[in-house]
């Protein structure tokens, strides 16, 4: 039985695994279908609508995601076309090329269908579902009981750095993460089985990673990759000299598989990471909000951390069976025969564990290593910055930069803690000698905590901390229990994972403000609605970023300003220089935001109205008045001032050339006739160049009354196009090359996997 679920690979584990519990105890698994209920309830209340961290005044959902989801919806509803390209922010930007995008990734497909709040809370659910069932098949595959991966999934499921970066909105992010525990699940089938389609399913699945979030493939893929070492190497192996040339063989199928899955957002999202501001970051520039050493106290207490990025607490079960797990001798050797399955490591048909010996270290031992290893290799890369040297070392590496938060190499902390934990619930289990000394170990973590539990309420001091304390305390008595005995009681594994889902239920709940956060205010929407009737010939500038971009595509106007990981270079000059806001550094907005209030940081800052209208800003949306004889019909809505321009250039005109590219010739008319997310179609009279008010990239492409024509960038921002005499027709189409390079990489990868497990089945 136990080969049959490991060739069926995961999806048939599950299966299999479930049918084999429903049998003893039919509830225990779908607990963790059920459970992030429990880590996600402040959701329950409203579900429809985002639900942010205390104290945060804004939500990747409503920033990013969700205009995204609109944006989508609209292009298909409207013009029938998926959107590749996105002029409502940034004067227009690359969006097939925007890791941000969701296009690339079915599930997030569902804010499509349903309203997009509701659909990114189930997807939170699932996900969160879904990583916890990664833990527990992970745990049951290297040989933990049923309980203790059961704990491994809770523990995972319901990791609190999960549930923050919820509630902060980072969508792609969380979605990930929670396929973290199922990569390391296929690098282990594949280093064990060693055949090409369990290799080729593990760059699948890390490809998958990378369109969902291309941040996180490098942690996740790093730590599958030790794994399957740590793995791989405990098997028998024949000949000796084969060994390196089989690794080389498996990571380069794992390695191809992952980027031609990954192709299709890669290829087109390095070209625009070349022409962004991001390129210019150091890397130094990527250690920023590294984890301070006084945060590693969030191990013990979850009150303790200021910011949703360096919350690291694993829940007091957790922590203190892993820690326990390191106290143990090493498990028995674990004894292989030679099976069906492939080839292995070693150029071997494959071999499956078939008992277990009692002499010197087993697989299990080395895979403890392994989760040992990698918890405190995670702790090192979180801090950063804050270890003397890194900074500078990082400012030697190619691109360190573009990898940045570095505590979010935390999320493989919190599954090592899970794995760990695991492993000594499962020894606690069958621990014969030294109970004793555990017991009094016990007893006084039960009086430890107990007594700091008091001494907070006595004392006032932060209720969380009395909490905290009082999960220790809990805890120290349930062990003390269960080493009273001679055996280890069912009961004291029911306790313990009572506490778990109560303690991590408790840390998770402070993570999420219950009440639903307003994503766009009733003023915004009114000075969003008041001026949509000019949205296709005129842009508007918020130096206060006083109209969010989910308004913006709601009511179809273009923004100058905007949110973004990615900004063109081009585009961040230009209006760093219309804005007269000085670009200092890398920065995720334009304009920039000296002290992270845009209410109050740009409130000196008088814009340059005739570079803006040449921009075809025609409105100017402000937190603060705005003096200027150049600026017409200003009115008050709510807290927001909103001016027309006097200065506002057409989006299209026909210039005399290129170095008059800023001046129209009077006579000779240009108009746009069709506008989609990918296409324009214009007319203009010629001679001279079309000069169009939009943001030159590559993948555009320019045809003039149906033959290919040169599209050149004007001004160091805009395009423009030459035409001849007379009346011509100009189209412009994003035609991404990569975008189709990478799509048809994909598909063959698929198509290859495909005929692999058929040939391999």
């Amino acid at each position: 039985m136990r080969g049959k679920k490991r060739r069926g690979g995961g999806i048939h584990l599950f299966l299999s695994g479930y049918t084999h519990l429903s049998m003893k105890r039919p509830s225990l698994l779908w607990l963790l279908l059920l459970l992030p209920l429990v880590w996600l309830a402040p959701f329950l209340g409203d579900p429809a609508s985002v639900h942010s961290a205390p104290g945060a005044e804004y939500s990747d959902l409503v920033v990013a995601h969700w205009p995204s989801a609109e944006f989508i919806r609209q292009s298909i509803t409207q013009f029938g076309e998926i959107p590749l390209w996105n002029p409502h922010t940034l004067g227009g930007t690359p969006f097939a090329a925007d890791p941000l995008s969701g296009l690339y990734y079915p599930p997030l497909w569902l804010a499509l269908i349903l309203p997009a709040p509701l659909a990114f809370n189930i997807l939170f659910f699932l996900h969160l579902a879904f990583a916890g069932f990664g833990a527990y098949f992970l745990a049951r595959e290297e040989g933990a009981g049923e309980v203790a991966s059961l704990l491994a999934g809770i523990a995972f499921g319901g990791l609190p750095k999960l549930v923050a970066h919820a509630a902060a909105g980072h969508l792609t992010l969380v979605l990930a993460v929670s396929w973290t525990p199922w990569l390391l699940f296929a690098a282990r089938q594949a280093a064990c089985k060693g055949s090409t389609r369990r290799w080729a399913l593990a760059g699948v699945m890390a490809g998958i990673i990378f369109l969902i979030d291309p941040r996180w493939v490098i942690p996740s893929a790093a730590a599958a990759a030790g794994y399957a070492i740590f793995c791989g190497s405990g098997m028998p192996t024949r000949p000796r000299g084969r060994l390196l040339m089989n690794w080389v063989k498996h990571f380069a199928v794992f390695a191809v598989f992952a980027a031609a899955i990954a192709a299709v957002l890669a290829l087109p999202m390095g070209q625009f990471v070349s022409l962004s501001t991001r390129a210019y970051l150091s890397g130094a520039d990527g250690t920023v909000l590294s984890l301070p050493f006084s945060a590693l106290l969030g191990l013990l207490f979850a009150g303790i951390g200021s910011s949703i990025e360096w919350v690291v607490y694993p829940g007091v079960v957790v922590l203190a069976l892993a820690f326990a797990s390191l106290l143990f001798s090493p498990s028995p050797k674990v004894i292989w025969e030679r099976g069906s399955g492939g080839e292995g490591v070693g150029g071997e048909e494959g071999y499956r564990k078939k008992g277990l010996g009692n002499e010197g270290e087993g697989e299990r031992g080395r895979e403890g290593w392994f989760w040992f290893i990698l918890l405190l290799a995670s702790i090192f890369l979180s801090l950063g910055s804050n270890i003397p040297g890194v900074s500078n070392l990082l400012d030697a590496v190619p691109a360190a930069g573009l990898l940045r938060v570095p505590p979010r190499w935390m999320f493989l902390a919190g599954l090592a803690l899970a794995m760990l934990a695991a492993r000594g619930l499962t020894r606690l289990e069958s621990l014969v000698d030294g109970r004793g000394i555990f017991k009094k170990a016990a007893f006084a973590l039960a009086a430890g905590g107990l007594i700091l539990a008091a001494t907070a309420l006595a004392m006032d001091l932060p209720a969380v901390l009395g909490q905290d304390a009082l999960m220790w305390g809990a805890l120290g008595l349930i062990l003390f229990v269960g080493f009273f005995s001679r055996r280890w009681n069912p009961p004291v594994n029911a306790a313990l994972l009572c506490l778990a889902v109560i303690d991590l239920a408790v840390a998770d709940g402070r993570m999420i403000d219950p009440n639903p956060a307003d994503p766009v205010s009733a003023d915004a929407a009114t000075v969003a609605r008041m001026i949509s009737a000019d949205a296709d010939a005129y842009r508007v500038y918020s130096p206060s970023a006083s109209i969010p971009q989910l308004a913006a595509v709601q009511n179809g106007l273009r923004s100058l300003d905007g949110v973004a990981p990615l900004i063109l270079a081009s585009t961040a000059e230009t209006v760093s220089r219309a804005a007269r806001v000085p670009l200092d550094g890398y920065s995720v907005t334009l304009p920039a935001f000296a002290t992270g209030n845009p209410q109050s940081d740009n409130r000196e800052a008088f814009p340059d109205l005739q570079l803006l209208g040449l921009l075809n800003v025609r409105y100017i949306a402000s937190a603060c008045p705005i003096q200027s004889a150049m600026l017409a019909g200003c009115e008050q809505i709510g807290g927001i001032y909103l001016c027309k321009s006097l200065h506002f250039s057409a989006r299209v005109w026909v210039a005399e050339d290129p170095d008059s590219w800023d001046t129209s010739v009077r006579g000779r008319e240009a108009r746009i006739d069709f506008e989609s997310p990918n296409q324009i179609r214009l007319t203009a009279t010629g001679p001279g160049i079309v000069v169009l008010s939009e943001v030159w990239y590559p993948a555009w492409r320019a045809m003039v009354d149906g033959k290919p024509a040169e599209m050149s960038a004007v001004g160091g921002w805009w395009r423009a196009v030459a035409i001849g005499p007379g009346a011509h027709t100009v189209e412009m189409a994003y035609d991404p090359i990569l975008f189709q390079i990478g799509l048809a990489a994909a598909a063959l990868a698929l198509a290859a996997y495909g005929v692999l497990r058929r040939w391999d089945a």
